[in-house]
């Protein structure tokens, strides 16, 4: 059976209604997302109405050029609804 994937650059916390909106009309089955801070995996979970996969990629801590809120730990998040049934995270330099 098909299903759907939609990947997202959550940009930390700047547009969170919006994408709210575009997941409700959606519903995807995969959601993929970049830049979400760990504290926004609730809000996330709770539209979804599944867990994430959570994968931090650095914090922000301060002030910065990219007007991403100084929250902690941002990565990258997947919400799915077919069962995830096993996860690796491999790390680079470079």
């Amino acid at each position: 059976p098909a299903f759907s994937v939609l990947t997202v650059n959550i940009e930390g916390d700047n547009h969170l209604d919006t994408v709210k909106a575009l997941l409700e009309k959606k519903q995807p089955d995969v959601l993929c997302t970049q830049e979400l801070f760990r504290d926004d995996m609730p809000f996330f979970q709770e539209i979804m109405q599944v867990r994430c996969v959570f994968v931090p990629m650095y914090r922000v801590e301060s002030e910065n050029p990219f007007r991403l809120n100084p929250r902690g730990e941002m990565g990258v998040g997947i919400f799915s609804k077919p069962n995830v049934r096993s996860t690796r995270f491999y790390a680079y330099e470079g």
